[in-house]
Order: C-alpha cells, then sequence, then structure tokens
C-alpha cells in the first residue's frame, strides 16, 4: 500500500522537475546553420530585420550576382518549434528551403525529406503565401512535421513580402479545424468515459477495436512520451489547428483523474489492442513467478524516467521517443523500432500485453494520473463529510 502513492510521488515529482528545466529558455540556432541554405557557402549574410529574422545574401565577389533573402521563421512540427530557411532571389522567387533546427522524430523529417517536400515550393512568389498553404500538401505519416515546414514558409514568405514592399493579401483568420480526426477522436473518449463509469465491459473489446482503427491504422495518433515531454517542456501546438492533438494529451489525462482510472490503456490503446489480439489468435499465456514479474515491472518506471531526462537534457520530445507506435501504424521509424516491432508482437503471442506490462513508458504516467484522481476524489469526500458533522 505505501509503494503506489510512492511511485505516483516520485513520477509527479519528475515531471514536475521536466516542466521548470522546459521553462529555461535556451536556443539551439545559429547564424552558422545559414550555410545550410545558401547554395554559395562563401556568401555573406547581412541581417536587413528581426521577427522574423531576414538577411540579404550577397557575393563576396563583387562581379558576381548578389543571391537575394533569406528568411528564417518557425512552425509547429510533432515535437515541437521547428526553423525553417526560405532562400529567394532579389525580386522574392522562391530558390530553396532548408530545415535548421526540429524537435521532431528524425524518420518524419527523413520521410519530408524522401518525399522532397521542400521542392514544392521553388518559383513561388513570397507576395503569394496563401499558394504555399494551398498548393503545397501535407505528407502523409509525416503530417504534422510537414504542416509545421509549409507553416514556416509561408509566415518568413509573408513577412519578406512586407520588407520588399510587394502587396500582399491581409491574413483572415484561422478557423477551428474540427475534421473527421477530431470527431472520431472525440467521440471515442466519450464512449469510453461513460463505459468505464457505468461498468458496460462487453463494450471493452469493440472500444479496443474501434481505438485499434482510429487511433491507430487511420490516424496514428496514440499516446506517446514524446507528447507527454512535449507538454513539459512547454511545446504546444496552435489550438485551432491540433484540436485532436489536444483532446489525447490534455483532454484524455483529464477525463482518466476525473474518472480515477486508467481508461486509456485498458480500453482504447492501439497497441494494447495488437497485442491481445495476438494473444488471442495464439491461445497461449504464459506467465512469470509474482517476484519476477514484479521487478520486471520497475523497467517501465526507468524507461520513463530515462525517457524524460534526454528530452530534458536535449530540449527535446523526439529525444524521449523510443515506442514502435509509428513503425507499426505509419510503416515509419528507426532502424531498432524496426527491429523492436518484431520482437514485442512475437512475444505477445506468448505473454500477454507484454509491451504494456514491462516496458511502456506512458503507462506509469497514466497509472499516476489516476491514483492522484482517485486520492483528489476521497480527500474531497473526507472533507465535506468532516463539514457536515460540524
Amino acid at each position: 500500500m505505501v509503494k503506489k502513492p510512492t511511485s505516483s510521488l516520485l513520477i509527479l515529482l519528475l515531471m514536475v522537475i521536466c516542466t521548470l528545466a522546459g521553462r529555461i529558455s535556451s536556443s539551439d540556432l545559429s547564424e552558422e546553420a545559414l550555410q545550410k541554405t545558401l547554395t554559395r557557402s562563401e556568401a555573406q549574410v547581412t541581417k536587413v530585420a528581426s521577427e522574423p529574422s531576414i538577411y540579404r545574401v550577397s557575393s563576396s565577389n563583387p562581379s558576381e550576382k548578389d543571391e537575394g533573402y533569406c528568411v528564417i521563421d518557425s512552425g509547429s512540427g510533432y515535437g515541437g518549434p521547428m526553423w525553417v530557411a526560405t532562400l529567394t532571389d532579389t525580386e522574392g522567387k522562391i530558390k530553396k528551403v532548408s530545415i535548421l533546427s526540429h524537435k521532431d522524430t528524425p524518420s518524419f523529417i527523413d520521410l519530408i525529406t524522401a518525399k522532397h517536400l521542400t521542392a514544392e515550393f521553388a518559383g513561388v512568389a513570397v507576395e503569394d503565401p496563401d499558394t504555399l498553404e494551398g498548393n503545397v500538401d501535407a505528407i502523409s505519416g509525416a503530417t504534422y512535421s510537414s504542416k509545421g515546414v509549409i507553416s514556416a514558409v509561408a509566415s518568413g514568405s509573408r513577412a519578406l513580402a512586407l520588407h520588399l514592399g510587394k502587396p500582399v493579401p491581409s491574413r483572415p483568420a484561422s478557423p477551428f479545424r474540427i475534421e473527421a480526426k477530431e470527431i472520431w477522436i472525440a467521440l471515442l473518449l466519450l464512449v469510453t468515459v461513460a463505459a468505464s463509469q457505468f461498468k458496460l465491459t462487453k463494450l471493452r473489446w469493440p472500444l479496443l477495436l474501434a481505438g485499434f482503427f482510429i487511433l491507430g491504422l487511420s490516424y496514428n495518433s496514440p499516446l506517446s512520451i514524446a507528447q507527454i515531454a512535449r507538454v513539459l517542456l512547454g511545446y504546444f501546438p496552435p489550438v485551432k489547428e491540433s484540436i485532436g492533438w489536444y483532446l489525447m494529451v490534455m483532454g484524455l489525462p483529464l477525463a482518466i483523474f476525473l474518472c480515477g482510472k486508467n481508461i486509456y490503456c485498458l480500453w482504447i490503446c492501439p497497441f494494447g489492442a495488437i497485442q491481445e489480439l495476438t494473444t488471442v489468435i495464439s491461445g497461449k499465456r504464459l506467465s512469470c513467478q509474482k517476484c519476477v514479474k514484479k521487478k520486471a515491472q520497475r523497467i517501465k518506471t526507468g524507461l520513463l524516467t530515462l525517457a524524460l531526462l534526454l528530452a530534458v537534457i536535449y530540449k527535446n520530445p523526439a529525444q524521449a521517443s523510443f515506442e514502435p507506435f509509428a513503425t507499426l501504424f505509419a510503416l515509419n521509424g528507426s532502424t531498432y523500432q524496426w527491429v523492436l516491432l518484431p520482437l514485442v508482437i512475437f512475444s505477445s503471442f506468448f505473454f500477454s500485453r507484454i509491451w504494456c506490462r514491462y516496458f511502456c513508458p506512458v503507462s506509469p504516467v497514466l497509472h499516476a494520473i489516476a491514483a492522484w484522481g482517485r486520492r483528489t476524489k476521497s480527500l474531497c469526500t473526507l472533507h465535506i463529510r468532516k463539514n457536515n458533522e460540524r
């Protein structure tokens, strides 16, 4: 009875430390990174404007023509802010786009590079930023990352056009983007809360399968430790464009706190669903000795600690990401994730939810939130009872 609250307090303390560390400002973007964008390494840059930073790019050789301008602006990627440099000619036509700094999982950026997203901006005039956002499509499998690049290029182009005195149409206020993804996630969360509260256990398997198809296969939106690290570091995406993200990262933990139950892992986790399915298919369920199982369950708390510490040290939520979720649902991952995924799936044929029980770093956080919710509810009940007795 003592270990559970102690574990919850340790997780709370770790999250507070990560949050405070995330508030310490630091910048990993240097002007030397501009050389990634310039077509000639010997080019000279002169800063002519700030917020966003605009540079005049000139040649060190007087006989050669100037390159033009370079504007650096930021967009919101999957893991946090990303800084993008847009190089134009002297007339304001985009020549090249480079990602200078990002906090996304490297495999997402690799996918953007492989799909030649940045090449689609070539030739577009900076005075037409709306064309950039409307005509350049996000890359499937790296939606947040590609939208961050598109937003940074469009915003920077608008600023450069105004600096050059070119006519730019006024930017309309961005509306709330409520799409099918947001609707399905909201419905899934509402039905899960109701089923959990009214103990409708017969709905567990239908909801588990719904979570597999909605949060997994359809939208690749399972809750990950990188998302938790992003919140703790203070990297919040625009609300109007990321309602689905806020439903999962803010709405779900709030529901767990109010319910006092970890409704995600048991009811709708897509990765948990595939593990349970494999166990059902095999018909085998091996178990370890209780003492071994108890010690093994400490592994995920250790992985959680390590993941959050790496995110804080590098100021990058992507450093915390090691789960093979995107590898399964978006066929996108690093080498070790491609090795890890089949190992987990194969093991789950014999051990029920082996990843969830021993390796998932999200599980301790959600269990701690549920424990805090139950404790808060009991304290409120006790306080009300004492007031009624007076």
